[in-house]
């Protein structure tokens, strides 16, 4: 039952990273982590002795002073905005493009279940989240059958409204180098920690290893600032839609203890008590043309995420896609956040991804004319929203 799978273990406690055990038929690899002796155990059965079946490689990072000194310092900069915040492990299973199974752990920093009833309760619940969006995310990122992998291509993934983090995580885990959009500065101390807790703060120079690089911005179609709010039973469900007149159940944030990367509205000399305050909204494009990122449709250019609560469409027009054609794409689809909160019409997001050439899984339901993708949009419920996996043509 172990033959033909990938694990990959995370060992926090005492500083090493096994993030890669590659095997083929003949090795069976077990691991476990010791949390009393602060270790993990690796028990490796050869069934078959081959030089042909010997593909096994593993990575180990060992914590050097300079980062263990970022990594504490950014759990505790995490822990003094979110003195509830939890560490716990998560546990995805998950299968590739393949069709191999395999295993990735690491650990993360998540709201208390108490203040966050929906992300974090999840992967405390279940130890992993969105199953669907994962196995996409693994596809994505993993070398079909019969090609050669160059370990010299650099594969780049975009999470535009990452959260917490978790999928972000897991695209660096498969060995991508992400680009991660979180705005909101709670939610994204807590990310930072989970970041320098795997070891992934650092791009490396060997394609294979992933790496985070976070992004304290908004996304939209122009650069400008914008107020933000949130769902009230989630932090990291922020938008930059107005509160007022909002059917949707939002929030203002209360920026009193947050200080980095916010800038105050201080038109009232001063003397303002309403605790507004100002985000900076970027072009993703101009991010991603500064970070290097490869234009043109090319090996490299190979997933992006998009989840930013009714402000997709602005998001998406400033990326462009035709600039940078993700090979592989996922996005919320909400049919009544776009319209009742963002006030726009929501096909016009869908009309968008097809102009872009992109094949999805919905492509079959919603129709090819815009009045049958309203049509369609409109038999989604209220509360609900549709998670859509594409392709480039």
């Amino acid at each position: 039952m172990w033959n033909r799978r990938h694990i990959r273990t995370i060992s926090i406690e005492n500083g090493t990273v096994f993030n890669r055990i590659k095997y083929k038929d003949g090795i069976n690899i077990i691991c476990a982590f010791t949390r009393r002796k602060q270790t993990i155990l690796c028990l490796i059965f050869l069934v078959t002795i081959s030089s042909k079946i010997l593909s096994t490689s593993f990575r180990r990072v060992s914590w050097t002073n300079d980062s263990i000194a970022r990594k504490e310092s950014a759990c505790d900069s995490a822990r003094k905005l979110n003195p509830n915040a939890i560490i716990t492990n998560t546990s995805i299973i998950t299968t590739n493009r393949n069709h191999d199974d395999y295993q990735i752990n690491f650990s993360m920093m998540v709201f208390s279940p108490l203040e966050d009833q929906y992300i974090s309760k999840k992967i405390l619940q279940h130890k992993m989240h969105e199953p669907d969006l994962t196995k996409f995310i693994s596809n994505a990122l993993s070398t079909p059958s019969g090609t050669t992998n160059d370990n010299s291509t650099q594969i780049w993934a975009v999470d535009i409204g990452a959260n917490l983090g978790y999928h972000a995580l897991h695209m660096a885990n498969e060995g991508a180098h992400v680009i991660a959009f979180e705005p909101a500065p709670d939610t994204r101390s807590l990310f930072k920690c989970s970041v320098e807790m795997s070891g992934l703060g650092t791009k490396s120079s060997h394609s294979s290893n992933g790496s985070i690089q976070i992004i304290p911005y908004g996304a939209s179609d122009t650069q400008a600032m914008g107020k933000m709010s949130r769902h009230p039973k989630s932090p990291g469900m922020t938008t930059f839609q107005s509160i007022e007149d909002n059917p949707f159940p939002l929030e203002s944030v209360d920026f009193d203890k947050y200080t980095m990367d916010v800038h105050r509205n201080n038109n009232d000399g001063g003397n303002n008590t309403n605790n507004t305050a100002s985000i900076s909204l970027v072009r993703v494009q101009d991010i991603l043309e500064a970070k290097g990122v490869p234009e043109g449709r090319s090996h490299s250019l190979r997933l992006l995420k998009l989840d930013v609560e009714g402000f997709e469409i602005k998001a998406l027009k400033g990326l462009n896609l035709t600039r940078f054609p993700f090979q592989f794409f996922t996005f919320e689809y909400f049919p009544y956040m776009l319209k009742d909160s963002a006030g726009t019409d929501p096909v016009d997001l869908l009309l968008l991804v097809k102009q872009a050439g992109y094949a999805c899984n919905i492509d079959d339901k919603m129709g090819l004319t815009r009045q049958e993708m309203s049509l369609w949009s409109q038999k989604i419920s209220r509360d609900h929203h549709v998670n859509v996996y594409c392709e480039l043509k």
